[in-house]
């Protein structure tokens, strides 16, 4: 079934278990991402058919070193070579509301993302773009606050 890098199953089996797939940097090795908590360590799973988003990113810590993002059915490299097209400025403004109405309280974009039921790649970038336009303050990789006058 897993044919093409990018090709991808489903081990569901009452509740989604694991998600199969070739890696994509081309060395030929399956890899067996868990999605089922009670198993350890699991990575959660957003979207349906092939627009699927995992959460944290793949890191694989031996053989070839692959690094990535699935994103809305899309691989992102964690090296730099790519980037996700995003820009939702709905978004943006929720997540300014949320560091607005905790402040001053860094909060962490996982739990923004949480409270906002959002995929956590699309609340680190809103607050990027935050930070970029000055309305927010980085603290760490993952925590975030809003400026104060």
């Amino acid at each position: 079934m897993l044919k093409d890098l990018g090709d991808v199953v489903m081990d569901f089996r009452e509740v989604p278990r694991a998600l199969v797939m070739k890696c994509p940097d081309g060395c030929g090795q399956m890899l067996s991402v868990n999605l089922d908590r009670r198993s350890g360590k699991a990575w959660r799973l957003f979207g349906h058919g092939d627009k699927l988003t995992l959460f944290p990113s793949v890191w694989r810590d031996e053989g070839c070193k692959a690094h990535f993002i699935l994103w809305r059915g899309q691989l992102l490299w964690c090296d730099g070579s790519s980037s996700a097209d995003w820009q939702d400025r709905e978004l943006i403004e929720r997540v300014r509301q949320v560091l607005t109405d905790v402040a001053p309280r860094p909060v962490g974009y996982e739990e923004i993302a949480q409270h906002l039921d959002a995929i956590p790649w699309e609340v680190l970038w809103a607050c990027e773009a935050l930070v970029k336009a000055r309305i927010a303050v980085r603290r760490n990789p993952s925590e975030f606050f809003v400026r104060q006058p």
